[in-house]
């Protein structure tokens, strides 16, 4: 139980985080007409990534109890991650900045599920 309720405390965490960045900083940042280094435009691919995550993990946990692959887990956040910006191309929708925020992300997905396993 200690470990799925660290699960929930983590992700919860990590979107209070998510949201205050999105109700403050944003907004904040756009007022002010502020250049944080598309900051501001691209957090939510970042956060995605690891909040996907991070609410799979618990899920799984919880309600299934099963043990799941991290690797494939990883993996098809990835695939999907890029898929669903990748699919904006043809609507002037794709951005190179949140694929590069997806892609750090991942980085740091990777770096926190390793010591997990």
């Amino acid at each position: 139980m200690k470990k799925e309720g660290n699960k929930f405390w983590r992700f919860l965490c990590l979107f209070i985080i998510f949201l205050l960045l999105r109700l403050l900083y944003r907004p904040w940042i756009y007022s002010n007409d502020y250049f944080d280094f598309h900051v501001a435009d691209s957090f939510p691919s970042f956060f995605a990534v690891v909040i996907q995550y991070s609410f799979f993990d618990f899920i799984v946990n919880k309600y299934f109890n099963a043990n799941i692959n991290k690797t494939a887990v990883f993996w098809g956040i990835a695939v999907a991650s890029y898929a669903y910006e990748l699919l904006g191309i043809p609507y002037n929708d794709c951005d190179l900045y949140d694929c590069v925020a997806i892609s750090l992300g991942l980085i740091v997905l990777y770096l926190f599920i390793k010591p997990l396993k």
